[in-house]
């Protein structure tokens, strides 16, 4: 999982002089799920972005994946087929998101 490496060697001002690299404590949380990760489809999208936070992006049969680690701790998650989006915002929870990375599913 090269690109954890690669957004854990970020700092500040990385992507513009206001940006903020991820924290470490972030990257932790999404490392602790690499393997998950690391098992989608090719299509697969993990990036940082220019708050501070992380993005992890997926497509597979036909739908878009989304989870987003904000910097303030709330994991937003949606998943959108072309003709309609479901999305849902919580505190970060690791099962959460580890179910949303293995199923496609927010719920138990």
């Amino acid at each position: 999982m090269s690109q954890i490496h690669r957004i854990r060697a970020l700092a500040d001002g990385w992507l513009g002089p206001r940006s903020i690299a991820p924290s470490k404590d972030a990257i932790d949380k999404f490392s602790a799920i690499h393997r998950e990760i690391d098992l989608l489809p090719n299509a697969k999208s993990l990036a940082p972005t220019g708050v501070g936070g992380l993005l992890l992006e997926w497509v597979d049969a036909e739908k878009e994946f989304t989870a987003e680690l904000e910097p303030h701790g709330v994991l937003f998650m949606s998943i959108d087929d072309g003709d309609d989006s479901d999305e849902i915002a919580l505190p970060f929870d690791a099962d959460t998101l580890k179910r949303f990375v293995v199923s496609g599913r927010w719920d138990a």
